[in-house]
């Protein structure tokens, strides 16, 4: 009885509990180490390994200059603390931290955008300036347009440009009995005028008869000055025809 009680007691001191693993099924947990390549020494023996540095160096030294900057100088009211943190310049972090410890605060590099020329583009050119030449002048159709033409004109010139744009049989028709003993004399030195500076003769001699043909020319011819009629003789002569008038 003795014996069994024994044996039985010796086999439950050898039982092994449920939750302690058995030899065959016991985890070891070994230590790994990292070890790097070493580096191919280069030909003057020394190697191109980077030497350490200390990469949060950087990190700390943003953080203590922030702090330092917040805790050196505490707001004093509600109103100092609000103008603070508007003129607070902010700026997104983040960047690239390379492993020789130099770092920058963006990923891409700026760019300038300033747009040069290229060597092909042809320099600008500045067009010039074109003034519009004036229209030109309609020839009268009456007396009193003539008239206004007739004053405007600046120089012999221009008044020989008039006359010469009314064609010589319309001036009876152009004038009828609104022509002047003033304006009679002007066109007399106006053709004296022409037959100096290229007029054809028988142009002149045209204008000449049929100024003649004008109602009540023989009594505005009376009206005339000396230096008028002088002028009407004058280039009566020099075209050398009778006109059918004399004065």
């Amino acid at each position: 009885m003795a014996a069994a009680f024994k044996a039985k007691r010796t086999a439950s001191s050898e039982r092994v509990p449920k939750d302690v693993p058995t030899d065959h099924s016991r985890r070891r947990r070994v230590p790994i180490e990292i070890v790097e390549d070493e580096e191919a020494p280069t030909v003057d023996g020394t190697s191109t390994q980077p030497s350490s540095v200390n990469k949060d160096a950087p990190i700390i030294e943003i953080i203590s200059e922030g702090v330092s900057k917040e805790s050196s100088n505490p707001p004093k009211s509600f109103q100092q603390a609000k103008q603070e943190r508007s003129s607070r310049v902010k700026a997104v972090g983040g960047g690239i931290f390379k492993r020789d410890g130099t770092h920058s605060a963006s990923i891409f590099e700026p760019k300038d955008v300033t747009s040069k020329p290229s060597g092909n583009t042809p320099p600008e050119v500045e067009s010039p300036i074109v003034t519009p030449s004036p229209a030109p002048q309609e020839p009268p159709r009456n007396a009193f347009e003539f008239s206004i033409q007739w004053n405007s004109a600046v120089d012999d010139k221009a008044k020989w440009k008039i006359l010469k744009s009314v064609a010589p049989q319309t001036l009876p028709t152009l004038f009828r009995t609104s022509l002047e003993p003033q304006l009679l004399g002007g066109i007399l030195q106006i053709l004296l005028y022409g037959s100096a500076n290229g007029g054809e003769k028988r142009d002149i001699t045209q204008y000449l008869t049929y100024l003649g043909q004008i109602p009540r020319f023989a009594s505005l011819a009376l009206f005339l000055s000396q230096s008028e009629k002088d002028a009407a003789r004058k280039i009566i002569s020099w075209v050398g025809e009778s006109v059918g008038w004399k004065v």
